[in-house]
């Protein structure tokens, strides 16, 4: 299955692969007969071997596409990480831009539209620091939409560690 960038979006034109791929994960954004992925989308399907990416008709390696989305966002390397983590453990993973986190997580089963997202996910760096300030910032929007918060931690090894945070009324 061939994809194609274009700008900073991997475009798969075949009706038939768009729709498979999307409804068998519910990955990328379908429109108008073609399924439009992001970069971290793409990069994952390409490192399962789901599709070939090209650009003006040559195959990019997966350098070539680290390289490509780096340049466009510094946090790329850390986001794919952290997506993966969660895409191989059965999670959908849906970018929540809008809320000003990284991504937001469906349970396990779940599809977008049948049912809201569970987490919303901010991924950062082991050597990362985060202001309380900016942590209690991104609590209350989680708890504004009914949502817990997840970091996502990427140690030096690549490993990703979770911490879940909620808001809590004291009595």
């Amino acid at each position: 299955m061939t994809a194609e960038l274009i700008n900073d979006l991997v475009i798969i034109n075949d009706e038939r692969i768009a729709n498979s791929l999307h409804s068998k994960g519910f990955i990328g954004t379908l429109e108008k007969a073609k399924l439009e992925l992001s970069g971290i989308e793409a990069l994952y399907l390409a490192n399962k071997e789901k599709i070939i990416i090209t650009k003006s008709g040559k195959e990019l390696t997966e350098q070539d596409l680290l390289k490509f989305f780096s340049k466009k966002d510094k946090r790329f390397i850390l986001k794919y990480k952290v997506f993966s983590d969660l895409r191989n453990s059965g999670y959908v993973v849906k970018t929540a831009l809008k809320y000003g986190f990284d991504f937001r997580v469906y349970d396990k089963g779940v599809s977008p539209g049948e049912d809201h997202a569970i987490w919303l996910v901010y991924c950062s760096n082991q050597n990362d620091s985060l202001k309380i300030i900016d942590y209690s910032k991104l609590i209350r929007v989680c708890h504004s939409v009914k949502k817990k918060m997840l970091l996502g931690i990427v140690d030096d090894e690549g490993d990703v560690t979770y911490w879940e945070s909620a808001w809590t009324k004291m009595k």
